[in-house]
């Protein structure tokens, strides 16, 4: 939100800039012990719409990027080791998670990005979602 506003403080004024959230595909679902983690990622999500009806007319894209089972991350490490495992048994269970998906890299959601990002000015991919194929 404080990056947003410091971005937009420069780009309204000129008339022209890219603002690209990243999310998570965990804000549109219900993933079991994961709800304050979707719950923020929600908050991005509706941050983006919000602003996006403001400042579009303007000249600024606001575009999100939500992922799904990136690889080379420490995001795990940060999760509890104790109920991680019960709540990839559970997403396996309700079929939002497929263990035996291909990870996607960094570089793949980097690519992701350079694409919305490449669109001529009046285009714009408001929300794009990327994950394995198989997921």
């Amino acid at each position: 939100m404080l990056l947003c506003r410091a971005a937009l403080r420069h780009f309204l004024p000129q008339g022209s800039g890219d603002l690209v959230l990243m999310g998570s595909a965990s804000a549109e679902g219900a993933w079991p012990y994961f709800g304050a983690y979707a719950a923020s990622k929600a908050a991005v999500m509706s941050l983006a719409r919000t602003l996006r009806a403001e400042v579009a007319s303007r000249g600024v894209r606001v575009m999100t990027v939500d992922i799904h089972n990136v690889g080379g991350t420490d995001f795990a490490a940060a999760l509890d080791p104790e109920v991680l495992p019960l709540a990839i048994r559970r997403w396996v269970e309700l079929g939002m998670l497929n263990p035996a998906a291909p990870i996607i890299a960094p570089d793949d959601v980097a690519r992701a990005v350079v694409f919305q990002l490449a669109l001529p000015p009046p285009a714009s991919v408001h929300e794009l979602v990327i994950r394995s194929r198989e997921n």
